[in-house]
Order: structure tokens, then C-alpha cells, then sequence
């Protein structure tokens, strides 16, 4: 965090309820993967973490010069409402950990930023594989993975556009 106070980006944090016109792209991702092989307590988990994330996220503005962080935004995220343990990818290995899950937000964003002209200025892709894909249309290298301090997804808005991020969710999806 204290890289991006003096890197001289201006972050997109404004969000608006009035939706932007036009839509650029649509996806959606199943959020309970039953093929995980872990105990369904931690996939009804990470979804609870990943509400929560996208409530910091869903209807940002990233303006024409701004530049949208995934940890400057989410990283606050359980101020109010604590994450719940999930499931994440440490060494290789899966293991319990507060507030995991949250790449399968990250992985969705990258997603969409890929069908934007936005650019892309940092993104890191898992190491290894560890579940299997609920989502059969997504080709492989498109994952984003995320690790508070270390390892963020951002994209920079070098266009005369202006991009907004919209999310959503029913029981079984997430929507972006």
C-alpha cells in the first residue's frame, strides 16, 4: 500500500447507482463448485466472503486516467462484517484461511476487464490449478489470483471512456 500512495496513480474509488448506459460485457460464475473435495462449509464460506468483497467493488467508476486496484478497494471490505474462513491455494497446497475464496472475484474481473479496452498493468495467474473449473467456457491463463499486499489485479483506464464495474448474485452465480 505504501508503493501505491507515492506510484502516482490516481485509484478509482467513486461509485455510482446510476448505471452506465451501455454494457461492454456479461459473465457469470457458478459459486459452489461440488467437485472441490473439501467440505461444503467452506464453499458456502467463500461465498459469503465473496458478497462481501463485491459490495466495495460493485459499482465502481473508473474514469478516463484512473486506475482500478482490487486491494485498494476490497481491502477494508470486512470492517464492519468479518470474512469467514474459505478455501485458498498457500505453497501449492490448499488450506483454510480467513477471507478465502476471493480469487474466484478477482479471476471474474480479469475476465471482463480482458473484453475492455482497459489495460492491464498488473495480474498474477494461480501457480497450479487446484479445483476443478466450474466454469467451462473460461479459457485457461484467464485466472487472476490475489494476495492482500503482495500480489493485486489492476487495470488502468487509458481510454476517453468511462467503465463501470457491476456485480451481482442469486443463489448459485455471480454476475459481472
Amino acid at each position: 500500500y505504501m508503493n501505491m500512495i507515492f506510484d502516482c496513480n490516481l485509484y478509482a474509488n467513486k461509485s455510482s447507482d446510476k448505471l452506465l448506459p451501455h454494457q461492454v460485457f456479461e459473465t457469470s460464475a457458478l459459486m459452489l463448485n461440488k467437485n472441490s473435495g473439501f467440505d461444503m462449509k467452506y464453499q458456502f464460506n467463500k461465498v459469503h466472503n465473496l458478497k462481501l468483497a463485491a459490495k466495495t467493488v460493485n459499482k465502481v467508476i473508473i474514469e478516463p486516467g484512473e486506475t482500478f486496484s482490487f486491494w485498494q478497494l476490497v481491502r477494508r471490505a470486512d470492517r464492519h462484517e468479518k470474512y469467514k474462513d474459505g478455501l485458498n491455494l498457500v505453497n501449492g497446497r490448499i488450506v483454510r484461511s480467513y477471507g478465502g475464496g476471493l480469487c474466484q472475484l478477482s479471476n471474474m474481473l480479469f475476465w471482463m476487464f480482458l473484453h475492455t479496452p482497459l489495460t492491464v498493468v498488473e495480474r498474477h495467474g494461480h501457480a497450479v490449478e487446484a479445483f476443478p473449473s466450474v466454469t467451462e467456457d473460461l479459457p485457461c491463463g484467464t485466472d487472476a489470483t490475489i494476495n492482500e499486499g503482495w500480489l493485486d489485479l489492476k487495470v488502468r483506464n487509458e481510454t476517453d471512456n468511462t467503465f463501470q464495474i457491476v456485480l451481482g448474485f442469486d443463489d448459485s452465480f455471480m454476475y459481472g
